[in-house]
């Protein structure tokens, strides 16, 4: 397998390079954030990767895709498909669905391209990975840096469906369609909890949330901004969490890091400062980063136990509606 150091100063002779390398077999490109195996031969993506995108240069690509949509719809999956989204529309002529060719390198190789290029998403993230996951069959890799990769997303249905976690969080793919999404039945929703020292507030809204999804695609944690790193939560909050039938004798307390934040669809905040902090963390976590109510949660440490009590109460009723909008995703209401 012959490796290619990315330069972006350089990209019509990479891009050169790479059409010469595809006519003999696939390779790992950095696009969509993170590795894409690209490849001349649609049937050899269907068989490997289960199915395969077509490179596109342009709108009206997707106005062709979608023929019974109004044209404002068609602009919304416009703006989502140039957010490192490869969407579904229909498996004619051997493809699945497209890809935006809005990367610097996406068109210079398609502008290169002696054939239609054929896009596959990888299971692993890394090119040596990716070649093992291929059994060998890679004939090169641009090395850059990679990451999480493209999100999957089938427009062919209504609401649309959500294939593939990637670089474009849930949350920011529904506030560019307008829409809320359904959940493929592979895609699991992550949900993290903030406040600040994770011992009282987080800890009691992750264990309640986890009670009512005990058996979904739904994974839940929690985190402080400003965290006593390990310690228990405290004995008011496992006693009220206990009252709802939540066990919190092994939590233990943890800092917010920017890749819980990364790989979160949903960050629930307590209050306003903690939305600072996490935004300050991540600053493209923003659209999917909201309070758990309409008004901010108080802190209950060092108040007495009915105070954890009314605090609880409080983030179980808001937890309803929140809990209602991920069965909704999960195509459960």
């Amino acid at each position: 397998m012959k490796l290619i150091r990315l330069n972006p100063k350089r990209l019509d002779e990479i891009a050169r390079s790479i059409d010469k390398f595809l006519k003999t077999g696939p390779g790992a490109v950095p696009l969509f954030g993170g590795y894409c195996v690209l490849s001349y031969r649609p049937g050899w993506l269907q068989k490997k990767m289960r199915a395969g995108f077509r490179l596109v240069s342009g709108p009206e690509t997707i106005v062709d895709l979608m023929p019974d949509s109004e044209i404002g719809y068609c602009q919304r999956v416009q703006q989502v498909l140039a957010k490192s989204v490869l969407g579904i529309f229909n498996k004619k002529k051997g493809w699945a669905g497209v890809g935006l060719a809005v990367e610097p390198l996406a068109r210079a190789i398609l502008a290169k391209a002696q054939r239609p290029v054929g896009i596959g998403v990888p299971a692993q993230q890394e090119i040596e990975e990716i070649n093992m996951e291929l059994d060998g069959q890679l004939e090169f890799g641009i090395v850059a840096q990679g990451g999480s990769g493209p999100t999957v997303v089938d427009f062919s249905r209504r609401p649309v469906v959500v294939d593939r976690r990637g670089k474009l969080g849930i949350l920011d793919l529904e506030n560019l369609l307008g829409e809320t999404v359904r959940l493929g039945p592979e895609v699991v929703f992550s949900v993290v909890f903030v406040c600040t020292g994770n011992s009282c507030r987080s800890p009691v809204a992750s264990g309640l949330l986890k009670k009512m999804f005990e058996n979904d695609r739904v994974f839940v944690y929690s985190a402080g901004t400003d965290v006593p790193e390990g310690a228990p939560a405290t004995g008011c909050a496992r006693q009220v969490a206990e009252e709802f039938g939540v066990d919190l004798g092994l939590h233990r307390a943890q800092s917010l890091t920017p890749g819980m934040v990364h790989n979160a669809d949903l960050v629930l905040v307590m209050e306003k400062y903690h939305r600072e902090r996490v935004v300050e963390m991540v600053p493209d976590a923003a659209g999917k980063t909201r309070l758990l109510c309409d008004r901010p949660i108080e802190d209950p440490i060092g108040r007495p136990l009915e105070f954890y009590r009314r605090i609880a109460a409080e983030i179980n009723h808001c937890l309803e509606r929140v809990a209602g909008n991920i069965r909704t995703r999960l195509g459960q209401n």
